[in-house]
């Protein structure tokens, strides 16, 4: 089976560390996701109660000793933010190690995503949200056709390595029944047992899911809000649907640059920048960073109780009326990091 691969990135073409460290990174204030920064919030209008309230988690809980594959179409392996966090970097399509991005407008995408997860807190520009998470990059040609093989590469490359979550900003649309069967045997039988933990963002395009990879029970789909904390319009839904987390409009989320493309500028790119980054790309590895925090307190968590923890500790959003704890529209609700934290075993 053939696929049109889509990752989940949306662009608007318009106009343990103490938090005293976390506050010295010069980009702290604008990463509305992570904090409310009053400053910030009342230049932008930003719904007081946008972020995801990881204050406190943040404090104490780093992710250190915590693997996580990110599944993707290229990452720039020298940038500063995470370069440390790096044990394995693998190209799914031949196994080597070659996982730099070529002939797509979207080059940045997986360093994006690294740069949300795993920036450094080292004073020079951003706070990942999980920044001692060690990182297995695999390079997905997310810009082209590819087939259930080269998914399963992908998929088994991660599995090799045993990492603990992996965080997925894409989708097919249609995932095959053999794709199916590998990704719910892996959130079975994966670390030891417990099940490795996988996250999948929704997609952009306002629609609702049928037969996508984030609509699958064992899989943590994960939409994305806006700065008015409301689904943004954007990002699609459905009954597979778990949680929700930021991934902005009018402004994106802060992150690492790919550097290595010839026309970069910047080591980052800026909340309120032009080719801002955006999307349920962009929500999917906050909610990545999320469990890795979890799991750095509780590392025998199964995937099912990490499931039922995010779906009862977030946060009720929303104007959709929620049924049993959840609608198709939000999931269980938008992640409280801080409440998830909370729980005892």
């Amino acid at each position: 089976m053939n696929y049109r691969i889509v990752f989940f990135l949306l662009l608007f073409l318009s106009g343990c560390n103490s938090s005293k460290t976390t506050s010295q990174e010069p980009l702290f204030q604008e990463q509305w996701a992570l904090h409310y920064d009053q400053p910030f919030y009342d230049a932008y209008a930003i719904n007081k109660e946008a972020h995801i309230h990881a204050t406190n988690a943040m404090q104490h809980y780093t992710a250190k000793g915590v693997k996580v594959a990110i599944i993707d179409i290229g990452f720039d392996v020298e940038h500063f933010e995470y370069k440390k966090n790096i044990v394995k970097v693998i190209n799914s399509a031949d196994g080597s190690t070659n996982v730099a991005c070529y002939n797509s407008q979207q080059c940045y995408h997986g360093t994006a995503i690294a740069g949300v997860l795993a920036a450094n807190v080292n004073g020079k520009g951003l706070r990942g949200i999980a920044p001692d998470v060690e990182l297995v990059l695999i390079k997905l040609d997310l810009a082209g056709y590819i087939g259930d093989d080269e998914i399963l590469n992908a998929l088994e490359y991660a599995q090799k390595e045993n990492v603990d979550i992996i965080n997925n900003s894409w989708g097919t649309g249609d995932v095959s029944f053999v794709v199916q069967e590998k990704i719910n045997q892996m959130a079975q039988e994966g670390r030891d047992g417990k099940g490795i933990v996988f996250i999948f963002a929704s997609g952009n395009e306002g629609k609702e899911n049928g037969n996508d990879e984030s609509m699958l029970e064992s899989v943590i789909g994960v939409g994305a809000t806006d700065e008015e904390n409301l689904r943004a319009i954007y990002s699609n839904f459905g009954e597979g649907l778990d949680v929700m987390a930021p991934g902005g409009f009018n402004l994106g989320i802060t992150t690492t640059q790919d550097t290595t493309q010839e026309d970069i500028t910047s080591l980052y790119k800026r909340a309120e920048d032009y080719d801002k980054f955006q999307g349920t790309s962009a929500a999917a590895p906050l909610v990545t960073g999320a469990v890795a925090l979890l799991l750095q307190k509780y590392p025998n968590l199964t995937v099912q109780e990490i499931q039922n923890i995010l779906h009862n500790s977030s946060d009720k959003i929303g104007n959709v009326p929620y049924e049993n704890g959840r609608n198709k529209y939000y999931g269980y609700g938008k992640i409280n990091v801080d409440s998830m934290l909370k729980y005892q075993k």
